[in-house]
Formats: C-alpha cells, structure tokens, sequence
C-alpha cells in the first residue's frame, strides 16, 4: 500500500493511555502545595552543622567600612620583577634545547615507523 505525500500511516490513531489524566492530577497537587517557608542560612548554622569549607560568600561585608571606597583602578598589567640571574638564563637555555632533541627524536622515530609500514605493505 502507497500512502500519499504527507500522509502518516498513524495519524489517526487514537493514543490509549491515560498520561493526559496523570498530568491534570500532578498539576492539581502542585496547585494545591502550600509554599515552602525560607530559612535563613548563616555561617556559623552551617558550622555547627559540619560545614567546613574555605572563604564564603557569607563573610563578605555588604557595605564598604568607615566610608571606605574600594580601589577600582586598572592595574598595569606587570609587576617589576629582579633581573634574571646567570644561572636561570643556562637552565632555560638547557630546557630549550631539550625540548628541540626530544622533538627531533620523535620526528626520527615517525620518519621510522613510517618507513617500516611502507615497507611491510609492498
């Protein structure tokens, strides 16, 4: 059987099951759900309560002290640092050039294995 373009052979199906009656039900409880009350959470409630955490947003004063205004200047994005010493400037050339023989090696050993697949095929 050939159905036309945009026919769906199930359109007209009836759906047997009764979701549409479960959702009028759970929609009716939500309705009818008191509203929860809000506790006020603090921390020391939930230190004694074992929370164990590092700095919270709880300790954060609301409001700047004394009239204190905060600091909200850009910075200049370096800070002056010592001039480098002898000796960090032979253990970054020595990283260097570790790194180049260590990119060379596995440059050699791709080539390598390359040329051993090549050869195994033929």
């Amino acid at each position: 059987m050939v159905l036309a373009k945009g026919m769906d052979p199930l359109g007209d199906v009836s759906d047997l099951s009764s979701d549409s009656d479960e959702e009028k039900d759970e929609e009716d409880l939500e309705a009818q759900a008191p509203p929860a009350k809000k506790l006020h959470v603090d921390f020391e409630t939930l230190s004694r309560n074992g929370y164990k955490s590092g700095p919270s947003v709880l300790l954060v004063p609301d409001k700047p002290q004394d009239g204190e205004q905060g600091s909200f200047s850009w910075g200049k994005g370096s800070r002056e640092e010592e001039e480098e010493s002898a000796e960090d400037r032979e253990r970054t050339r020595a990283a260097i050039a570790a790194t180049e023989q260590a990119a060379t090696n596995a440059l050699k050993a791709a080539e390598f294995a390359r040329q051993q697949k090549d050869t195994a095929y033929q």
